[in-house]
């Protein structure tokens, strides 16, 4: 039985890497970025036509930031990119003009967020939207548009909204937000 199965094993196994490009590209499509409890940086850089890079860093009061984890996007892969900041105390920082036909969706948790585009001159804020407490800190162009935030206060929610799992009667600290960021099937007219 082993001879008869090593061939399709084998064959599988060559066909891996090809399968794994493929399923990064549907991720590619509309990415998604999760932070964590403590407090983050998520910086947004345009740099070139079409394309984007985040950066990741983590940010400790007695420590400088430690860079976490960076990735570039170019706009014929990516239509959405989603970033949540979850609980602590996290900036976004938006630099540089995005390309058009880039949605870029920042929910800044619990926690005192801090949203600033470093340059309100450029036409980056098309396609922007910001899910704020009325807490959070804005300096941001006014073509951003900016919602109320969603139910994921922290890792827990976000975990449990991804694997419906039920966190009991317990309320979200720091969130009253009534849902998500808009998915396809219920999407503002607006994107």
């Amino acid at each position: 039985m082993a001879r008869e199965l090593l061939p399709d094993l084998r064959r599988r196994r060559r066909a891996m890497p090809a399968a794994a490009a493929r399923y990064y590209q549907v991720l590619q499509t509309e990415a998604t970025v999760v932070g964590t409890d403590a407090a983050e940086r998520f910086v947004v850089q345009g740099v070139g036509p079409g394309r984007l890079r985040l950066q990741v860093w983590a940010q400790r009061p007695t420590r400088p930031d430690s860079l976490l984890g960076e990735q570039e996007y170019a706009v014929q892969r990516t239509r959405r990119l989603r970033i949540y900041g979850l609980g602590g105390n996290d900036r976004f920082e938006l630099r540089g003009p995005l390309a058009p036909g880039f949605a870029l969706w920042l929910d800044g948790g619990s926690g005192l967020n801090h949203f600033t585009q470093l340059d309100q001159n450029s036409n980056m804020a098309e396609g922007v939207t910001v899910y704020a407490t009325a807490h959070d800190q804005l300096h941001l162009d006014l073509a951003v548009r900016v919602c109320p935030p969603s139910s994921f206060a922290n890792a827990a929610a976000w975990i449990c909204s991804q694997y419906r799992l039920g966190l009991g009667n317990r309320p979200t600290a720091g969130h009253a937000g009534p849902s998500a960021p808009p998915t396809d099937a219920n999407q503002s007219p607006a994107d």
